[in-house]
């Protein structure tokens, strides 16, 4: 092996401190360039879905809506119909 100890590896003759600082960097850069992208595509995920289920809801709200609407129309136009 290279270095006869733990403290030689971290010490490096003198330049451990911006070797390992070098891969700190590295690492905070990997992790934030991977974090970052999947968190913003687990939100826009949670947007979809919500989405999809306003637009649900809203298809259901239409379509008795517009079952009522034609319920008043059958009981106006019976009424209209029927002599008084």
């Amino acid at each position: 092996m290279y270095f006869d100890s733990i403290a030689a590896v971290m010490d490096m003759d003198g330049h451990g401190v911006y070797v390992w600082l070098a891969y700190a960097i590295t690492v905070v850069l990997l992790f934030w360039l991977f974090w970052v992208p999947a968190r913003q595509l687990r939100v826009r995920k949670l947007w979809l879905v919500a989405d999809e289920q306003r637009r649900n809801a809203s298809e259901v709200l239409r379509s008795e809506a517009t079952r009522e609407s034609d319920v008043q129309l059958d009981v106006c136009s019976e009424s209209m119909e029927s002599p008084r």
